[in-house]
């Protein structure tokens, strides 16, 4: 999970509850389940404790793939109706990153069927 430091606590984020950073400034929001923490932290630092299924998609947001269920050519749009943003730059990437998480997620539900 993500350790995140606040002004009042440090809490750990499981990444299963994690939907998106994002990066304001100095600030990073961390969209969760549960709400938002909020953090004086670069978002570079933190993607070092994130794992694979993280994309950043433009420089100020890191996404969840494990919650993206659509791709359009500017944004993934995740199961809770959110947008994020993607770049140009990034698109093809993207839609690659969409494409594999969908198949990984095929492979899983058939392997917990049998």
């Amino acid at each position: 999970g993500l350790t995140l430091q606040t002004k009042s606590a440090v809490y750990f984020l499981p990444f299963a509850g994690i939907r998106y950073l994002e990066s304001q400034g100095r600030l990073v929001r961390c969209v969760t389940d549960h709400g938002t923490c909020e953090s004086y932290a670069r978002l570079s630092e933190l993607e070092g404790q994130l794992n694979g299924r993280f994309f950043q998609c433009p420089k100020s947001f890191v996404g969840n793939m494990d919650r993206v269920t659509a791709f359009a050519s500017t944004r993934f749009t995740l199961s809770t109706g959110e947008r994020i943003p993607v770049s140009t730059r990034r698109r093809a990437e993207a839609r690659l990153r969409f494409l594999q998480s969908l198949k990984e997620g095929f492979s899983e539900g058939s392997r917990s069927e049998a």
